[in-house]
């Protein structure tokens, strides 16, 4: 009878899992569903087999400036990886691997700043870029994730779990400069949580809305997101445009995330265990 229950309750957790995944799958399949329709035959009826128009839906698209667009969604996603990656390791590697009195200072200044709402900087990292002229491009949306309090205090928990300090002193007994250590002993180490930093930013960076509205004003500075908010107004409420534009723009999340699962997984439960 134990057996019996044991044996019900995995296929019951299976059935729950099965039907969650296939939740999670459902808007992935709309999307190109959706976007291979024309808005006159959306409006009359929801579909449930692909249709003839994306194509033409796509190609509408590219009449205007999604190309453009998608390109400076690339460009302001890998520039936010780059720099905070970069700041990320180098301050986690800073505080966890070198003695000095500001060290755990630093620390709790960025678990501090973690718990200020984002929305109540915004209105003075506006007024920043204005009086640096940056408004209108598209630095001001990769400045704004150079120094992000979760990527640095993520790396440190990381850092701190994954990395024995015990091999670096290694490294430094046997005369390597600290550049060589962070480069040759402590980067594989962390490569796991490098590439959940890299997933995680490319997200936040990507699907980002509130900031490219209230700092962008042309229209060839657009991200996705921008984009596919206008197209009511440039395409006539374009239901089909706006579903195939999302749909070519969920392509890079889907591939990263492909490429760097594993990666992610093994990197969320490590960081996850403080040293």
């Amino acid at each position: 009878m134990k057996k019996l229950f044991g044996t019900c309750g995995k296929m019951i957790i299976g059935v729950a899992f099965a039907l969650l995944l296939l939740s999670c799958l459902i808007p992935f399949v709309l999307l190109p569903l959706m976007g291979s329709y024309s808005t006159e035959e959306l409006m009359r009826q929801l579909p449930f087999t692909f249709g003839d128009k994306f194509y033409e839906n796509t190609k509408t698209l590219l009449e205007g400036n999604f190309l453009k667009v998608y390109l400076n969604s690339i460009l302001v996603s890998a520039g936010s990886i780059v720099f905070s990656v970069v700041i990320s390791v180098l301050a986690a590697y800073s505080v966890t691997k070198f003695r000095y009195k500001g060290a755990s200072l630093i620390t709790t200044f960025i678990i501090v700043t973690m718990m200020v709402p984002g929305q109540i900087s915004t209105i003075g990292y506006i007024m920043e870029m204005r009086a640096m002229h940056l408004t209108n491009s598209l630095w001001p949306l990769i400045l704004t994730w150079m120094a992000h309090p979760f990527t640095c205090f993520f790396m440190i928990q990381f850092m701190k779990s994954s990395v024995p300090t015990e091999v670096i002193e290694s490294g430094r007994i046997d005369g390597a400069s600290e550049p060589r250590i962070l480069f040759s002993i402590v980067l594989p180490f962390i490569r796991p949580g490098i590439a959940t930093t890299v997933i995680l930013l490319f997200l936040w960076s990507w699907n980002s809305y509130t900031l490219p509205m209230l700092i962008i004003n042309n229209n060839d500075m657009f991200t996705i997101p921008l984009y596919v908010a206008n197209l009511i107004s440039e395409f006539r409420f374009d239901i089909g445009g706006r579903m195939a534009a999302l749909t070519w723009a969920v392509f890079p999340v889907i591939i990263l995330f492909v490429i760097f699962s594993k990666s992610f997984i093994k990197g969320i439960a490590s960081g996850s265990v403080k040293g």
